[in-house]
């Protein structure tokens, strides 16, 4: 099943601890269906479905599209990289001399998508410009974007919106925002 549309909300500023010394907006921005989660049913959303490899596909490219919109306030930086760590077969330590594990480098989008899938990784938090003026979270295993904008930022979720998904359905929603957070 694919993503069939959106939802946003202007969330109170200090709900998280994620915040822009002088923000003034906090939105978050999230598709729907999504996969049955606790937290999101507790704060009021019940737009569930099993995801499959097109929804994945369609949050990729979510994600990445807002990334690339988001470069428009400057020069991506992501605060604390995730690194995942795999383990080396036997073969690879003896015969080609690899450590018991190596680090895997993932791209911003896919950092992004991890903390987005996976409440063990840290959240994605990514400053946009040399002092922020929109910083992107994401994290706790929820498939949301928060969106941290200063005041004089001139961020617009319409624009946002319009350039993630223009052919499908969007629309403001209030949940319980004291259940559902920003990552912390």
């Amino acid at each position: 099943m694919k993503i069939q549309t959106f939802h946003w909300d202007a969330v109170l500023t200090g709900a998280g601890t994620i915040t822009l010394p002088s923000a003034v907006q906090v939105l978050a921005v999230w598709p729907s269906p999504v996969d049955a989660d606790d937290c999101f049913a507790e704060a009021g959303f019940a737009e569930f479905a099993d995801s499959d490899d097109a929804w994945d596909s369609d949050w990729r490219e979510v994600v990445s599209t807002a990334i690339d919109f988001l470069t428009r306030f400057g020069e991506p930086r992501i605060r604390r990289p995730i690194v995942p760590v795999t383990a080396n077969g036997l073969w690879q330590r003896v015969v080609k001399r690899r450590p018991k594990h190596s680090e895997i480098a993932l791209s911003l989008v896919d950092q992004v998508i991890l903390s987005t899938e996976h409440d063990r990784f840290p959240p994605a938090v990514v400053d946009f410009g040399e002092e922020p003026s929109v910083t992107l979270a994401a994290g706790d295993g929820h498939p949301m974007l928060w969106i941290f904008s200063g005041p004089n930022a001139g961020f617009s979720v319409r624009d946002l919106l319009s350039q993630i998904r223009p052919q499908r359905p969007h629309s403001q929603r209030r949940l319980d925002w004291s259940v559902l957070r920003p990552p912390r």
